[in-house]
């Protein structure tokens, strides 16, 4: 199934995915994929509405070249004109789902949200020595966050998801509880559980997408393929979500090793599907994708890239030469 039908699987409340508005003109409306009519609007606050931010972006979607993202700078959002904590969330859980990729802007020593309300969201957070992903949850007056554990590159595409979930569900191997937990690349990195019984709480602010309260909390990076459920989704379902946005032709993924790289050193694999470009140009593909990670101390990397792709390194030696993604585990040498 594509990323789309994942996620509408799974009966959103709200699915945008960056088309039918006008950048950069403060009012324009975000439809809603979901066909519940959930619309957002455009805002555009201490910069010109005419520099065009929100934007549409290029894919980040690796299975869908033809899915636009958002492309937001600090201060550039959706927000919605009404507020939501209405008949349709009261007492409910909650959960979100999108794919994103964060820009140095959005890697500073504060927290940055990726959707905020006061009250529950999903964003960035600066631990003292590193970026991580956070789900985030205030009860009856109780702040709960979920950090998660996966340093945050810039650059990097990263398929995120949050769950809040009431009493009477179950995490992964837990026993029924009020819980938060933060999923990246559909992987449970955090929970936080036995929260209690009650509601969260009311947002005193109008949720917005790329932003909470301004300028100084706003995400800078591309947004794409973003649905939120009023309703408990299941953790599996963020790993299925996952696997379709990375897969390619239905093939999904699979461990590609990559050896003879230099121990401890950081590589970026910029990738797209196989006979998309020469390889000189893989790197401006539209919908080209990028995967990073750090060789271990006997210089090998395993990075998890859909079947039929090929890709660049990009690392301290310069750009490695065209590899061609193994169709079984354990890729190419």
């Amino acid at each position: 199934m594509s990323l789309a039908s994942e996620i509408m699987a799974d009966s959103p409340w709200g699915y945008w995915r960056g088309l039918g508005y006008t950048p950069g003109q403060v009012g324009s409306v975000l439809a809603d994929a979901s066909g519940l009519g959930h619309t957002m609007q455009l805002w555009n606050g201490g910069i010109a509405p005419a520099n065009g931010y929100p934007k549409p972006g290029p894919s980040i979607v690796p299975s869908d070249p033809s899915s636009v993202s958002m492309d937001f700078i600090p201060d550039s959002n959706f927000w919605s004109p009404v507020g939501w904590i209405n008949a349709d969330w009261s007492g409910h859980s909650w959960a979100i789902s999108t794919r994103v990729v964060p820009r140095a802007g959005s890697l500073t020593s504060i927290n940055r949200y990726v959707f905020g309300t006061s009250n529950w969201g999903l964003g960035v957070a600066w631990t003292g020595t590193k970026h991580v992903w956070r789900a985030y949850v205030t009860r009856q007056g109780s702040a709960y966050v979920a950090l998660g554990t996966t340093p945050i590159v810039a650059g990097t595409q990263y398929q995120l998801g949050a769950i809040y979930g009431q009493s009477g569900n179950v995490p992964p191997g837990g026993a029924p509880t009020t819980f938060i937990a933060v999923y990246v690349g559909g992987v449970q990195e955090a929970i936080l559980d036995n929260l209690g019984s009650g509601e969260f709480d009311s947002p005193a602010q109008l949720p917005a997408m790329a932003q909470f309260a301004n300028a100084n909390d706003a995400y800078d990076g591309l947004i794409a393929e973003f649905a939120i459920y009023n309703h408990y989704v299941n953790p599996a379902r963020m790993a299925a979500h996952n696997a379709a946005a990375m897969g390619s032709g239905g093939g999904g993924l699979v461990n590609t090793t990559l050896k003879n790289l230099t121990p401890g050193a950081t590589y970026k694999a910029f990738y797209a599907a196989k006979a998309s470009a020469y390889v000189a140009q893989l790197m401006q593909v539209p919908g080209a994708a990028v995967a990073s990670g750090a060789a271990d101390a006997t210089g090998v990397l395993t990075l998890d890239l859909p079947v039929g792709s090929e890709l660049i390194l990009q690392g301290p030696d310069g750009y490695g030469k065209r590899v061609l993604n193994s169709t079984t585990k354990g890729g190419p040498p």
